[in-house]
């Protein structure tokens, strides 16, 4: 039993060390690099205080008898005229007075004032700009946090990211009505377009939209028509990719990005194309009717040799035909 009185002890003794640990870094480290591991400080002190409470409880249980029995004894130990047990309770009740005092007033934002934006991160040249506002006292902060350095780590080079503290950036949440926390503003410096949203964005929603923002807005319709030995190949409706993609019309083709050739398309319809190949079909195979067939590729009724390679461009006609 003495043994798990011990071992009662050091887990208290490791719960303090926590949770000071734990209030210290609130106060003094920024949320972005606090929160990588304020989670685990968390995970460990929430089921340390679980098991000191069962101890304690189990303590008291167990002691109750010896309690009724004995005499309480009184310690008349003094420390600077004061008795010892009352000159502790008062200074730990102190403590966690002036630990709540302390808390409140990071709250409100009455100390420990940041500059706004209190950091930048990504890259400043980017058209895009993203303002994030955030309180340390948010839980849906804490949990954007992972997703924030994530996409910074994988696409940092798109966009640059301002952090804003709603308790000391008075201006700014005024000027964007930020009512709470996150929230978000994505800005086109090159379009002076600013888009605001309120809330916590998934890991999912948010890549995309950095995505979708970052590059320029392309939207390109050649219509492509392809026939081998007199049969037009009849091109899949709804097909494709965000970058380029059909829809109902599968004549037309919807280009959304730059630098997308008719290769690139080709390709995601599972349709072999290059110099001299479309299909099955090479320069110098036979159709059905015996005939020896030729690849050639047309761009506005001018014939085009760049095949493959060609990069379509708005309204433009394109056919390639094998005969």
């Amino acid at each position: 039993m003495t043994n798990i009185r011990k071992l009662k002890e050091i887990l208290s003794y490791i719960l303090i060390i926590l949770v000071v640990v734990f209030i210290f870094s609130f106060i003094f480290v920024p949320l972005h690099i606090f929160s990588i591991y304020g989670y685990w400080i968390m995970k460990i002190a929430i089921p340390l205080f679980v098991i000191s409470i069962i101890f304690d409880l189990f303590y008291f249980a167990k002691d109750s008898d010896k309690r009724r029995q004995s005499k309480k004894k009184v310690d008349h130990r003094k420390i600077f005229g004061m008795k010892r047990k009352i000159l502790f309770s008062i200074i730990e009740w102190g403590g966690i007075i002036v630990v709540i005092v302390i808390l409140l007033a990071l709250k409100k934002g009455s100390i420990g004032a940041k500059e706004c934006p209190d950091i930048i991160q990504g890259n400043e040249k980017a058209n895009l700009k993203i303002k994030y506002f955030y309180s340390p006292f948010c839980p849906y902060c804490w949990k954007s946090e992972p997703i924030l350095r994530e996409a910074i780590n994988s696409k940092g080079n798109l966009f640059s990211l301002e952090r804003y503290d709603v308790r000391y950036c008075d201006n700014e949440v005024i000027r964007y009505k930020v009512s709470g926390t996150p929230s978000y503003v994505f800005i086109l410096k090159n379009e002076s377009k600013e888009f605001v949203s309120y809330g916590y964005i998934p890991k999912e929603k948010l890549m995309d939209t950095i995505l979708k923002l970052s590059k320029e807005q392309i939207h390109i319709h050649p219509t492509l028509k392809i026939t081998i030995c007199g049969d037009e190949i009849k091109l899949p409706y709804n097909t494709g990719t965000s970058d380029v993609h059909t829809h109902t019309n599968t004549s037309i083709l919807h280009i959304e990005a730059k630098n997308i050739s008719l290769g690139d398309f080709l390709k995601l319809i599972d349709l072999n194309f290059n110099n001299s190949c479309i299909d099955s079909y090479c320069n110098g195979d036979k159709c059905p009717n015996n005939k020896i067939g030729t690849l050639k590729m047309y761009v506005n009724e001018r014939e085009n040799n760049e095949f493959d390679r060609y990069i379509p461009n708005d309204n433009e006609s394109i056919v390639i035909g094998f005969d």
